[in-house]
């Protein structure tokens, strides 16, 4: 059995656990856009203040999923479903079948074209390990910050 999971964040994760407790037979494969090892957001501000390493975010280490027979496609995006087929379509056209699909994509953060400037550089979400990254190159050049949320 095939199952594929999009969404590489806590819920994506303990999907995918759960189901290995279940049948530790079942190949699982976990498509996450982002290119990092699955991690928590909740710490991503920790990462921040410098108290944390990225790399303390992740929810388990590479081992887990080579030991669980997971495999991990970071980096790669769900373009979309065509459930006849039972096939998941990336953005670069790769087609990956599945018997089972759990959808743990979480939500996105954009904010709203109608502010004004909110399209300039240095506009940004908090919500990803991407986002923290920007912010922690724009600190030695700002002077201002404005958090809305």
């Amino acid at each position: 059995m095939r199952i594929v999971i999009i969404g590489n964040s806590i819920a994506g994760i303990s999907a995918a656990a759960a189901v290995k407790q279940q049948n530790p037979q079942v190949k699982i494969t976990i498509i996450g856009e982002e290119r990092y090892m699955p991690y928590s957001r909740y710490l991503i501000s920790e990462v921040l203040d410098a108290n944390v390493k990225e790399t303390d975010l992740y929810i388990k280490g590479a081992d887990f999923y080579k030991d669980s027979n997971i495999n991990i496609m970071s980096g790669r995006r769900a373009e979309r479903l065509i459930t006849s087929k039972n096939q998941v379509l990336l953005e670069d056209k790769t087609k990956i079948d599945y018997d089972g699909l759990i959808i743990a994509s979480g939500v996105s953060i954009s904010v709203p074209k109608e502010i004004k400037g909110s399209n300039k550089h240095g506009v940004l979400g908090f919500r990803t390990l991407a986002d923290v990254r920007s912010i922690n190159e724009l600190i030695p050049i700002s002077n201002a910050a404005c958090i809305w949320g």
